[in-house]
């Protein structure tokens, strides 16, 4: 690199030079006309000495000489633009919170970098990424995303009815209590913002079986009956059988009996085959020789089927 010597030394050999001169004289002449110009057009006169000669020119030989001064326009600058001005205010709306921030980005993609927020890929966004920001834009972006959770739950039972000959009309035996089943399902769940919006199954396992009711409805026609409606005799036949024994099985021989299911009474009537055998109210509420002889009704009518476990008691 060449030290300040050797670029003095070459800076005055362009100088002593032709080209040198030339551009020297012209950069001075142009610095004393645009000088003169500018003196001149305020309405000042010039002088020039040369020896012992002076030469006075006024300002209007100069412009006639030299053309009119040149106008010097002043200098102004515009002020950067602040960078207040340049930000805009746009509703943002994340992770739940809904928020009235200042930015100055230019498109909605830029203004979520700028506020540390990621698109996750299940993520929804109301406005295309490059979509420009406006003063006021409200911009939404939703959290999504999905889960597996499992349950247990109940698998209900069904109900299989059969008619039966052995049962007066109206009237109902429940042989089998049906018992609801369970399962162990498995459920793809989708939240958005922390709230669920779907729920799909993805498998079940069965754990137990449901049970199926079955129940027996009757539809044998009661014969004609007295103004009773017992004069359907019992006859010497229901009157030898082990009744006792029946009520200890079905009741343990308490005529007050009650049964969830709805049954009733010694004999464990239904409130419609207790009606059904000329009976009243409710069977729990009769004397037990009453119970006893809508039984014996009851008995003549269908059997000892009315009773599937406990009516071979009648012939201990």
């Amino acid at each position: 690199m060449p030290g300040p010597d050797e670029v003095w030394s070459e800076v005055l050999s362009f100088l002593n030079s032709r080209s040198g001169r030339l551009l020297a004289q012209g950069t001075v002449l142009s610095a004393v006309v645009g000088a003169t110009l500018a003196y001149a057009g305020f309405g000042h006169s010039l002088d020039f000495s040369g020896g012992d000669a002076v030469t006075t020119i006024d300002a209007g030989a100069a412009q006639q000489m030299f053309g009119p001064a040149p106008s010097l326009a002043p200098v102004t600058s515009s002020p950067p633009e602040s960078d207040a001005a340049a930000a805009l205010r746009v509703v943002l709306t994340a992770d739940g919170e809904t928020q009235t921030v200042t930015t100055a980005a230019d498109t909605v993609g830029e203004l979520l970098a700028e506020q540390n927020l990621t698109l996750g890929e299940l993520d929804r966004l109301n406005l295309r990424s490059t979509t420009p920001l406006t003063t006021g834009l409200k911009v939404k972006l939703v959290r999504v995303e999905k889960q597996q959770t499992t349950a247990t739950e109940k698998v209900p039972f069904t109900t299989k009815r059969t008619r039966v000959s052995t049962l007066p009309v109206g009237t109902t035996k429940v042989l089998t209590k049906g018992v609801a089943g369970q399962r162990r399902a498995t459920y793809s769940i989708t939240l958005a913002d922390g709230r669920q919006i779907s729920k799909h199954l993805l498998s079940a396992e069965l754990v137990r079986q449901p049970v199926t009711a079955v129940i027996q409805e009757g539809t044998e026609k009661p014969a004609s009956s007295g103004s009773d409606g017992s004069s359907s005799s019992t006859g010497t036949k229901a009157d030898s059988l082990n009744w006792a024994a029946l009520a200890k099985c079905e009741s343990g021989g308490n005529p007050r009996a009650t049964n969830p299911a709805g049954y009733y009474g010694l004999y464990q009537f239904s409130l419609s085959t207790w009606r059904a055998v000329g009976g009243s109210g409710n069977p729990r509420d009769a004397s037990s020789a009453e119970q006893t002889k809508r039984a014996k009704i009851l008995y003549n009518r269908a059997g000892a089927g009315q009773w599937p476990v406990c009516g071979r008691k009648l012939f201990t």
